[in-house]
């Protein structure tokens, strides 16, 4: 479903904008790309 709505929005040229976090207790000491998975999906930009 959020894929199907970033391409419908991609197709009227609009720029799409999601809001994602994750839930961390300590943040840790080495930022990387792990902090990238497993993120809760709040919202796109309306569309």
């Amino acid at each position: 479903m959020i894929l199907n709505k970033n391409s419908d929005m991609a197709d009227k040229a609009l720029r799409v904008i999601a809001v994602c976090y994750v839930d961390k207790e300590n943040i840790p000491q080495k930022i990387d790309e792990s902090l990238e998975r497993d993120l809760i999906f709040v919202r796109t930009n309306p569309g």
